[in-house]
C-alpha cells in the first residue's frame, strides 16, 4: 500500500469525515505527501511542519523574513508571540511557514501550531445532538447537561466545535462560557497572567486572548498529536 491507498470517510460517502481534511483539502494532499515520505525515510515531517497551521507561538527568538531563504531579517519576535499563517513554501526541500508579512521558520523546535477559537460553551440540558455538518437531520450523537466546548466559528444556527462537529446555537440549549478574544487593544502581560499577545496578520491593532484549557469530552482532532 502506499499513499493512494489513503481515502476520507468523505470520499466514500460524503461524510463531513474527517472535518478538517475536508475544510482544508490541501492539507490533506500534504497528509498523502507525509505518508509518501514516510515510507521512503524522509524524517522531514519530525522537524518542520509540512501543513499551515492556523497560528503558532514562537518557543523562543525567531526572525521574520522577506523570502523563503530566510537570509533578509525583516524584524526579531520574542519567545510566546503569537502569528497567524497564511500558508507554506519551500526553500528547496525546507518548510517555511508564511505570514502577511513575510517568512518564519517551520522548525517544530522553534514554533508551536495550533487552531484558534472564538470561545466555549456549555450545555444546559441533558441530551443535546450534535452533528457532523451543519444540518439538523441525523445527529451522530448526544451531548450532557454541563459539559463545555471550544468553539471555532458560528455558523448559521450553529456551532462548529474545535472537534469538527456542529450542536445548536440557540441559547435555551447552551449558553456562552467565555468569550475568547477580549477588546483590550495595546495592553500587554505576562504570560504567567494568563493572557497571550497576537500578532494579526492583516495588519490590525493586537487582540489579548485569555486562554481557559477545557478538556473537550467530544475527541479532538489535532494534526501536532
Amino acid at each position: 500500500m502506499n499513499q493512494h491507498d489513503l481515502y476520507r470517510h468523505y470520499d466514500v460517502t460524503a461524510k463531513n469525515c474527517p472535518a478538517p481534511f475536508v475544510a482544508r483539502p490541501s492539507d490533506w494532499t500534504r497528509f498523502k505527501n507525509e505518508v509518501a515520505r514516510k515510507l521512503k525515510g524522509d524524517t522531514t515531517s519530525d522537524k518542520f511542519y509540512t501543513y499551515t497551521p492556523d497560528r503558532v507561538v514562537t518557543l523562543r527568538e525567531i526572525g521574520l523574513y522577506e523570502d523563503v531563504t530566510l537570509k533578509k531579517t525583516i524584524k526579531r519576535y520574542p519567545e510566546g508571540t503569537r502569528l497567524t499563517i497564511t500558508g507554506i513554501e519551500y526553500d528547496g526541500k525546507t518548510p517555511r511557514l508564511k505570514t502577511a508579512k513575510g517568512y518564519i521558520t517551520a522548525n517544530k523546535k522553534n514554533v508551536k501550531g495550533y487552531h484558534t477559537s472564538i470561545g466555549t460553551i456549555k450545555v444546559l440540558v441533558d441530551d443535546l445532538n450534535y452533528y457532523d455538518t451543519a444540518r439538523w437531520t441525523n445527529p451522530d450523537g448526544q451531548v450532557n447537561k454541563d459539559e463545555v466546548f471550544t468553539v471555532v466559528k458560528k455558523v448559521g444556527d450553529m456551532y462548529l466545535l474545535k472537534s469538527g462537529f456542529y450542536i445548536t446555537a440557540s441559547s435555551k440549549f447552551v449558553e456562552k462560557y467565555l468569550d475568547i478574544i477580549q477588546q483590550n487593544k495595546g495592553k500587554k502581560f505576562k504570560p504567567e497572567d494568563g493572557i497571550e499577545e497576537i500578532d494579526e496578520s492583516d495588519g490590525h491593532n493586537n487582540f489579548i486572548v485569555f486562554v481557559l484549557m477545557l478538556l473537550n469530552p467530544i475527541y479532538e482532532y489535532d494534526l501536532d498529536d
